[in-house]
């Protein structure tokens, strides 16, 4: 599909009993591509920290569409 774009469609359900009845048609449209998120971690590319010691990372998202959210697993 092309970004920026209005397509109609139309729909038809099938199941154990065939398919059914398409549709009215309906419109969508497409949106921008997703621009890639840019990420700054202020402490740079490499941490050394010691074996059972804690530590704090930060990082900050400079831009991103849609607009990323940050998530820290343990």
């Amino acid at each position: 599909l092309r970004p920026n774009t209005q397509y109609f469609i139309r729909l038809r359900a099938n199941d154990k009993l065939g398919p059914g009845r398409l549709s009215n048609p309906v419109s969508l449209n497409t949106h921008k591509p997703a621009a890639r998120p840019q990420l700054f971690i202020q402490e740079g590319d490499t941490l050394h920290v010691p074996p059972l010691t804690p530590f704090r990372i930060s990082c900050n998202v400079t831009r991103g569409d849609p607009a990323p959210r940050i998530s820290w697993f343990t």
